[in-house]
């Protein structure tokens, strides 16, 4: 990826599996390709089970995702996941709107929809999410609760009905 002037800013490259999904991803940070990072993506059918991350700077880390009734529940890292099983899962859902919100955490495999859920997110830890849905059942507004305070409301539009 290059800047408006064309200076150098990240090169990303992404593998993928017979089935479409992503199991290796590395962001060269410099044009000599001597700062990095790595992921590597391991999956049971189409359940994301471990991440491992690994960097040029010789740290790494693994994480592992649980699933139940085709939902992540949790990860190593102490994510715990709640859905609402009447609801299946959509475009503008929180899970999917959390990848522009945060990148630690499970944040670091939504945005490559590397996580496929079945149902709507009903929380990710202490963050409660409620929707509300307009006349065609998309969703409109994503409303945050945090330990039973208000928090963000996202409001969504579609351009095309």
């Amino acid at each position: 990826m290059t800047g408006a002037n064309k200076q150098f800013i990240f090169k990303a490259i992404f593998t993928l599996n017979n089935d479409g999904q992503i199991i290796n991803a590395i962001e060269y940070d410099n044009e000599t390709k001597t700062v990095w990072k790595k992921k590597k993506y391991a999956y049971n059918g189409n359940q994301l089970t471990q991440t491992t991350y690994s960097n040029s700077q010789g740290a790494s880390d693994d994480y592992k995702y649980n699933w139940k009734n085709g939902n992540m529940i949790s990860s190593s890292l102490g994510d715990k996941l709640t859905y609402y099983t009447d609801k299946s899962i959509m475009p503008g859902d929180a899970f999917t709107l959390s990848i522009f919100m945060d990148d630690e955490g499970i944040a670091n495999v939504r945005a490559l929809r590397a996580v496929k859920n079945k149902n709507l997110l009903a929380s990710i830890n202490n963050v409660e999410y409620s929707y509300t849905f307009d006349t065609k059942g998309r969703i409109t507004t994503i409303k945050t609760t945090l330990a039973n305070k208000p928090g963000a409301t996202y409001q969504i539009t579609y351009g095309c009905n």
